[in-house]
């Protein structure tokens, strides 16, 4: 940025649509500028309405300092070779459930480091705005095809193209065990209640699911002990007053024993 005088007072006066400056000092492009063509014309506007002093040897220096930060000239995609458009401006799912799984992971970690609930709060919000944009969860028209198939990716200019099992499917049930509570740590298996939305729970309040070959039950959104029943009616329920299963029940578990019947949070 120190090579153009205009960037640095656009800097100094803080104004983003052309390049931002986050918390640690690094400088990037505003996002919205995809390709060089977008810049070209967002920096013409500005000289002719705004800067005057956005002379055309300013813009070339900055339209140079953006191509040396992307060389858009030398990245294609995969769009030479590969199954129809793959290339900039093209919305690749998995990439996007892997954001929604690193968000969600993080949520995890900040409530445990007891991070101030207002952050941990607008994580929460990310989250969810992250997962509406989802193709699971648009109708038909605007994905393009079946919502609950997945696709690997999206071009700007149709549908979801290229069907089949991406790497998108293991991340998004990943991220919907998170959103069920279900935390995996050290060799115990516990129950997180700040991701028990009520969304999660049918008319009579409950919530089932199936992990490990064997059913889950939350019984309540605020729930504080865990009782665990076995297939062998003769051995008795196990009761844990907190969310958290011992390693040796959760193991049984993760071994997928078939000894335990079902698992109920109440």
């Amino acid at each position: 940025a120190k090579q153009s005088n205009w960037l640095l007072q656009q800097i100094k006066e803080n104004k983003t649509d052309i390049v931002k400056q986050d918390e640690s000092g690094a400088l990037y492009f505003n996002p919205d500028l995809r390709n060089g063509r977008i810049l070209h014309e967002q920096l013409i506007r500005h000289a002719e309405k705004e800067d005057n002093n956005l002379t055309k040897q300013e813009r070339e220096i900055i339209e140079d300092i953006y191509e040396n930060v992307f060389r858009h000239r030398y990245f294609t995609g995969r769009s030479g070779s590969f199954y129809k458009y793959e290339g900039l401006g093209s919305i690749y799912w998995h990439m996007v459930s892997k954001l929604l799984l690193s968000v969600g992971e993080s949520i995890n970690l900040f409530v445990k480091q007891n991070t101030s609930s207002i952050l941990v709060w607008e994580l929460f919000r990310f989250y969810y705005g992250i997962r509406e944009g989802i193709g699971v969860h648009k109708n038909p028209r605007d994905y393009g095809a079946f919502p609950t198939d997945p696709y690997s990716h999206t071009p700007s200019m149709m549908g979801v193209q290229q069907p089949g099992l991406t790497g998108q499917v293991k991340e998004d049930i990943l991220s919907r065990f998170i959103e069920f509570g279900i935390v995996i740590k050290k060799g115990n298996l516990s129950l997180q209640k700040q991701w028990l939305t009520q969304n999660l729970f049918d008319s009579n309040g409950r919530c089932g699911f199936s992990l490990f070959n064997t059913e889950f039950v939350i019984e309540n959104s605020n729930p504080a002990k865990v009782r665990v029943e076995f297939y062998n009616q003769q051995l008795p329920d196990l009761n844990y007053q907190s969310l958290v299963l011992p390693v040796e029940i959760s193991n049984e578990l993760f071994l997928r024993k078939r000894t335990i019947r079902r698992v109920v949070f109440s």
